[in-house]
């Protein structure tokens, strides 16, 4: 379907995400949820987590692990 859209020279549209569900997905990122695991908990693409937290003026924590503190338990 996206790519006969495209041929027709329309734009692709996604299906907006409700506000509610914004400010949800950047309070948990925030709150220190991986992009994955905020996009698990509201049912949402991890990449669209990513894109609401940009618009939103977030900044996106470095990949990888996060680092282990007392309150955590160890990896693995």
């Amino acid at each position: 379907m996206t790519k006969i859209v495209r041929q027709a020279g329309l734009a692709v549209r996604r299906p907006a995400v409700p506000e509610p569900v914004r400010q949800e997905a950047v309070r948990l990122y925030v709150d220190g949820l991986t992009l994955v695991e905020v996009g698990e908990r509201l049912g949402i693409n991890d990449k669209t987590v990513r894109l609401l937290v940009i618009e939103a003026g977030g900044t996106l924590r470095p990949r990888g692990r996060r680092p282990h503190t007392p309150d955590s338990p160890p990896p693995g």
